[in-house]
């Protein structure tokens, strides 16, 4: 068979498989997540999962960074979006179970090769991330001190979110204030029911 032949043969498998695998993927992943939703406990209803979801293909995020992964429900959303926009996944959470939990359901859900987690205290795995990260997600609390130590981690044009802005709604103020006297930060609140997220777009320099 010629080269030429071969590359066709190919191409042309790659476009009538790569839909119906892409397909069956987010048939699997579906299943998962109402598995995790009806036996598991959920760090995010499914309205929240859905906006995490939409963030991560709106900003066409190649590199997510998540603090606080729980039993994986939030990070099976956010890669779901990244099935879309070609990323992976950095996830941290500090409670072994709940880890070793996370880390069976990616698997389950065909979705680890997309997710890198990592079981221990985020201030201390997360100064030693290489490079930058196009979105971040915190769902740990103790937002202010998170935010000084992702902050940097974030590249300029890059969006950061929070979750339970509106139930720990003091803890987030903090981290807004601290994104002001940044400088760098365009903030606002988004309420999804009777919750929400905190976002935080960090803008580029030129565009201040």
């Amino acid at each position: 068979m010629s080269r030429a032949l071969w590359l066709a043969l190919v191409l042309v498998l790659t476009l009538v498989l790569a839909p119906q695998v892409l397909a069956q993927e987010a048939k699997d992943l579906d299943k998962i997540l109402e598995e995790v939703r009806a036996h598991g406990y959920l760090n995010v209803p499914v309205e929240h999962g859905r906006f995490l979801q939409l963030m991560v293909e709106l900003s066409d995020a190649k590199r997510v960074l998540e603090v606080g992964t729980s039993t994986g429900y939030s990070g099976l959303w956010i890669a779901r979006g990244l099935r879309r926009t070609g990323g992976k996944l950095v996830t941290i959470e500090i409670d072994k179970d709940r880890a070793a939990t996370a880390r069976a359901n990616f698997k389950k859900a065909g979705v680890d090769d997309l997710v890198t987690p990592h079981h221990g205290d985020a201030f201390q795995v997360v100064p030693k991330l290489e490079g930058q990260f196009d979105l971040i997600f915190l769902d740990a609390g103790s937002f202010k001190a998170f935010f000084d130590a992702v902050a940097p981690k974030l590249r300029p044009g890059g969006v950061l979110l929070s979750h339970n802005a509106l139930l720990l709604k003091d803890d987030t103020q903090k981290m807004l204030d601290a994104a002001k006297a940044d400088g760098r930060f365009l903030t606002s609140v988004v309420q999804i029911g009777s919750d929400g997220f905190a976002v935080l777009h960090k803008r580029r320099p030129e565009l201040k």
